[in-house]
């Protein structure tokens, strides 16, 4: 007898996005898509929990398989002569099931300088949000920042990109500032949504622009469009009086003894509240000490950085 013919989709870093569930929850939502080809399924489910877990389904004729094996999916057909026009419409609608789904923090910001408490957010959030890319996301101008005219957005790219040549994981977003205008989020985030329709989206803030939120245009879209995550900071005590109970019905706190816990897909966009990083640093108090020769400060900024404002006697 012929052997069978299969597709081996592997889902990328293992089984992320399912394996926080426990592998029967997971195998009621395949039976849940499985049904979405009504008129043209008929189910019949063998499973074995013991050493790996089967589901098997004839359609249109057909017997499919398809097996689970420490995160790894394999799609068998038994028919060898099953025509590859059905081989691929089965296919194709359990893959848009199983894709894993990419996940993708933005943080905003002027970044003016980049210093040691933004490269610590990102890397810390990566790990504990599981990112398969953490972005800043240089402002051109902040609009809740109407009164100080920021470094030119040249620099400040610059400066980013040196500060994050070494981890793969830490990158820079050019969005806002080719736009060459002042950008308010609620934009921004609709180009996001666009940009990666497919995965999940972060929003990074910190504690003191979660306190002064309701200043942003349309803030309260702002905080349901997509999951956040803010960042704890000293001096900054989070409040959840100041946003609406649909905001706060989003918000998951994982502070304190939560701080370490994995954060898994959720069925809605969440907000969460962390002290997994805290920073204390101050960009504004950064650039007046170095404005004032305060040398001392640098050590607060990658030494690329440093030696970047210095070349082009930047704050002075």
């Amino acid at each position: 007898m012929a052997a069978a013919r299969f597709f081996d989709f592997r889902m990328k870093d293992g089984s992320r996005n399912f394996a926080d569930l426990p592998e029967i929850v997971f195998f009621e939502e395949l039976r849940l898509h499985a049904r979405q080809l009504k008129g043209a399924i008929e189910t019949d489910f063998v499973t074995d929990w013991v050493t790996e877990m089967w589901l098997d389904i004839s359609f249109e004729g057909h017997k499919f398989s398809i097996n689970n094996q420490f995160g790894d999916f394999w799609f068998f057909v038994e028919d060898p002569d099953c025509p590859d026009e059905i081989l691929l419409r089965f296919y194709s609608h359990f893959k848009v099931l199983l894709k894993p789904m990419d996940r993708f923090a933005y943080f905003g910001g002027t970044f003016d300088p980049v210093h040691k408490g933004h490269l610590n957010i990102g890397r810390l959030l990566a790990v504990r949000f599981r990112l398969d890319e953490f972005y800043f996301l240089p402002a051109f101008h902040a609009p809740h920042k109407p009164d100080r005219p920021p470094t030119s957005a040249y620099h400040r790219h610059a400066m980013l990109v040196l500060a994050t040549e070494s981890d793969p994981k830490l990158r820079v977003s050019t969005l806002e500032l080719e736009k060459r205008e002042k950008r308010y989020t609620i934009d921004t985030l609709a180009d996001l949504r666009a940009l990666h329709p497919e995965d999940e989206i972060f929003f990074v803030m910190g504690a003191d622009s979660w306190n002064d939120i309701r200043t942003w245009r349309d803030w309260e879209n702002v905080l349901l469009g997509v999951n956040h995550i803010v960042v704890t900071r000293p001096g900054f005590p989070l409040s959840t009086d100041h946003v609406s109970d649909a905001v706060r019905e989003r918000i998951v706190d994982l502070r304190s003894d939560k701080a370490t816990s994995p954060v898994n897909r959720s069925d809605a966009d969440r907000i969460y509240f962390t002290d997994a990083v805290i920073y204390d640093v101050s960009a504004t108090e950064l650039r007046t000490d170095l404005a004032d020769g305060h040398l001392d400060r640098k050590d607060d900024v990658p030494a690329e950085v440093a030696k970047y404002i210095e070349k082009y006697e930047l704050y002075r």
